[in-house]
């Protein structure tokens, strides 16, 4: 039986949930309210601008979805010119972008180019999530909840109405990983209230952990 890789495992991934929570919190506490990770709400802001014509609110949505975008590209770019010389393996180098991000982003003061900063996370934020998410229960979305919280109904009626009980520990492991989210906004309220926008050196101690236990996958 083949060895589940360390970046396929349900606490690498619950990790990067709890991350992706913490940069919610992050940029709403320290960047203007605004989830940099929501790209479906900022769709529907752009809706909601043109109907309103506030041509101002269009700025943020679209430079996040913008952004967005071009972190889903850059990571097939990543994914399809290895590098062995410096990473043995690519997912590594998503890591190593995610922890330069963090890092810069913690000497940016609070209320100087926010838009800059939103975009930078919205663009690791489509990197994570084109990066990981397979594990033993099929995928998991490390930036966002909704396709989660289907699967989390669908297992829980399959092994709570129908007694189907070989998927209890797929159930109990979504859990944990969703549930990982709201934690990291949580704590990520406390730490940027108290640390502003040097909160965000945190996420790079995450993120440092995370890269060398990838190291021999």
């Amino acid at each position: 039986m083949e060895k589940t890789k360390t970046y396929e495992q349900v606490w690498f991934l619950t990790l990067l949930t709890l991350l992706a929570g913490f940069v919610n919190a992050y940029t709403y506490i320290t960047r203007d309210q605004t989830f940099a990770i929501m790209q479906t709400a900022n769709m529907s802001k752009i809706g909601i601008a043109i109907a309103l014509q506030d041509f101002e609110m269009l700025e943020t949505p679209i430079f996040s979805i913008l952004f967005c975008v071009l972190g889903g590209i850059f990571c097939e770019y990543l994914k399809n010119h290895p590098n062995p010389k410096y990473f043995n393996i690519w997912q590594r180098k998503s890591l190593f972008i995610e922890f330069v991000v963090f890092f810069i982003v913690g000497f940016v003061p609070v209320g100087m180019y926010d838009i800059v900063i939103i975009s930078a996370f919205a663009f690791i934020a489509q990197m994570q999530l084109a990066t990981f998410g397979k594990w033993y229960g099929g995928m998991h979305n490390t930036t966002i909840c909704t396709g989660d919280l289907r699967n989390f109904a669908q297992i829980f009626y399959s092994v709570v109405v129908k007694r189907d009980n070989k998927d209890k520990s797929i159930l109990r492991d979504i859990l944990i990983m969703v549930t990982a989210f709201p934690i990291g906004s949580l704590v990520g309220v406390f730490i940027c209230n108290s640390l502003q926008q040097k909160g965000a050196w945190v996420g790079c101690i995450i993120i440092i952990m995370l890269y060398f236990v990838t190291k021999q996958s």
